[in-house]
């Protein structure tokens, strides 16, 4: 049986090498030989899951490659090797983290469901984000990476201080002191909706005042590109090409956008409104969000009917009336013929991301699908090539 060993594979084209057995002064060659086989300007994964001992060579190796490597960071942690890190002050230089603790749902109040995950009240203060088994760990650790951005730039936002394992899945878990979602709050108590969505919209024009510094998060246009990109088997290429001049046509913005604001992404705690999932979080124009907003509010209700109510976790028929409360509250100090004049602009855009999303929604029929794109041709391309000239103050 080897001392020392290394298996090398790729999540998400990221490199991730797992280390087992023991990385000492005869391991060293080997751990080198395997570290300088990575190009420095990749993001590195070490996986220390097997790894039973690590010595100072071993820790030398590991500052030195670090200091070399555009980002790399250590997973899996023992307790035993976690332990050798915090004597020798490596947690302070080394990006690591420890094994995942195992968690168990049994029991737990679910407080919502996503197409990606399920969201579940461990106690008053915490609650789990339980990704689904296909989601890769890769994913999972990038939105937690969006998340601490945009929480040290003023964002309110419920970061994730801990990944788990829970029967093969990961999930994350977030510190929200007796929080529950907006669209639970709305739908015990319809009375309150117009005070909820206020609070919702002052919340939307508040993350829209937040900039970043270019490369802090990814592009919301590089995003649509690449969705337009996978449109191969439903548009012609003329068409996808005229998708691309229309996301073009939309000027670049500095600004936070979240990607998918709606009621069951917005918890209410002790501190106020805060918003989760932030997977599809970026920076650019944040018209992108009210068009992602309008399709959760708007379109999914009518197109949806009792189905919505699953999806957005309220009764549907509250939600064009939240929207309009929304909008209302997000250009209260704009004019009234401002204000209907971006509720056309976000429907036009909501049928944007509504046609780029059809690749992903092989859960429902066809006819669906076929349903979407058809009314894309109908309604949605006549009316790009002139948007950006008639919508340009709101741009």
């Amino acid at each position: 049986m080897k001392r020392f060993d290394i298996e090398e594979k790729r999540e998400d084209g990221m490199p991730v090498l797992a280390f087992k057995g023991r990385l000492d002064a005869s391991a060293y060659d080997t751990a080198k030989e395997r570290l300088d086989g990575i190009a420095e300007d990749e993001r590195l994964i070490l996986d220390f899951g097997e790894l039973s001992y690590i010595s100072s060579s071993g820790l030398r190796l590991l500052v030195t490659r670090q200091k070399k490597q555009k980002d790399m960071r250590i997973i899996g942690v023992n307790p035993i090797v976690m332990e050798i890190f915090h004597v020798t002050g490596m947690t302070g230089v080394l990006k690591t983290e420890p094994a995942f603790e195992e968690v168990s749902v049994e029991g737990l109040p679910v407080l919502g469901m996503g197409a990606s995950c399920e969201v579940y009240r461990m106690d008053d203060e915490r609650v789990l984000k339980l990704y689904l088994a296909e989601i890769p760990l890769a994913l999972i650790r990038q939105e937690k990476e969006y998340a601490q951005t945009a929480f040290l730039s003023g964002v309110r936002t419920a970061v994730s201080y801990q990944i788990v394992t829970c029967g093969g899945r990961y999930g994350t878990i977030f510190e929200l002191m007796h929080a529950k979602t907006l669209a639970e709050l709305m739908d015990n108590d319809p009375d309150q909706l117009p005070a909820y969505a206020a609070q919702a919209g002052q919340l939307l024009s508040e993350i829209h005042h937040t900039s970043f510094q270019e490369g802090a998060l990814p592009r919301i246009s590089a995003h649509y590109h690449d969705m337009a990109d996978r449109m191969g088997d439903y548009l012609t290429p003329e068409e996808i090409a005229r998708l691309h001049r229309f996301i073009d046509s939309i000027p670049e913005r500095d600004t936070f956008v979240h990607g998918d604001f709606h009621p069951k992404n917005i918890m209410n705690s002790d501190e106020g409104l805060m918003l989760i999932d932030m997977a599809d979080a970026s920076m650019g124009n944040p018209v992108f969000d009210l068009g992602a907003s309008y399709m959760s509010f708007v379109q999914i209700p009518k197109t949806m009917g009792e189905g919505a109510r699953e999806m957005m976790g309220l009764d549907p028929a509250l939600l064009p009336g939240a929207w309009e409360v929304i909008l209302d509250t997000y250009f209260k100090d704009r004019t009234k013929e401002v204000r209907a004049k971006a509720a056309v602009m976000a429907g036009i855009l909501s049928s944007l991301k509504r046609t780029l999303i059809v690749p992903n929604l092989t859960m429902f029929p066809a006819a669906l699908r076929e349903q979407i794109i058809a009314g894309a041709r109908e309604e949605f391309f006549p009316v790009m090539e002139g948007f950006a000239e008639e919508f340009k103050e709101l741009l």
